[in-house]
């Protein structure tokens, strides 16, 4: 088993319209959901490829659900605790002549007792994983404590584990030395800052 924690995994409104005029009512021409993120998706092509995924960790309002429904369609196995809320969300709206404004909801949304609540489904489950996946967007201090009480307890356990982390704060966990590690540019970028060279930025990533 391949256990994946997304952490908060969220969604992304795609919305086509007219012009748009502040004040005034505006028809929409086009309505798509979808889910953002690499680590539903990881867990999507992992079983595409035959293996065998479990996601674990928290899903809030209609986004939740409709990635707990792709989950299930896709025969993935996963284990979500409920919030109300909205985790994650962008609303990315599309006027007539390709103007794109978006609007992002990554409010905090964790507490003390989701802390102890993914503690405890992580622990009934990492016995029996060969690999970890750990994702989530750790722009808040209570994602970053979450995912750091997620690490600890994989290194307790010996197992592998690959990072794929959204935000700055990634040096930190780069620092819990993962088996592999998925960056995006701006992290690159980060962490490379005073390279000169590409020989120079290799040295730094490394």
């Amino acid at each position: 088993m391949i256990l994946t924690i997304a952490l908060n995994p969220g969604i992304e409104k795609y919305i086509d319209i007219n012009n748009y005029n502040e004040g005034e009512t505006i028809p929409v021409n086009r309505y798509d959901l979808r889910i953002a993120g690499s680590s539903v998706y990881s867990a999507y092509i992992m079983r595409l490829l035959q293996a065998e995924p479990y996601v674990l960790g928290f899903a809030g309002g209609i986004g939740g659900r409709y990635i707990k429904n792709f989950l299930d369609k896709s025969r993935i196995k996963s284990n979500f605790i409920t919030k109300d809320k909205e985790l994650r969300m962008t609303m990315l709206i599309t006027n007539d002549v390709g103007v794109v404004t978006r609007l992002v909801d990554d409010e905090e949304a964790f507490t003390e007792v989701d802390a102890k609540n993914i503690k405890h489904k992580l622990t009934a489950q990492i016995d029996e994983a060969e690999l970890a996946l750990v994702n989530g967007s750790v722009l808040h201090e209570g994602s970053r404590l979450i995912l750091h009480q997620s690490i600890d307890l994989i290194k307790d356990a010996h197992k592998h584990w690959i990072l794929s982390v959204e935000g700055y704060e990634v040096l930190s966990f780069l620092e819990q030395s993962p088996m592999s590690v998925l960056l995006s540019e701006a992290q690159v970028e980060l962490l490379t800052n005073q390279a000169e060279t590409l020989e120079d930025t290799l040295e730094q990533l490394r």
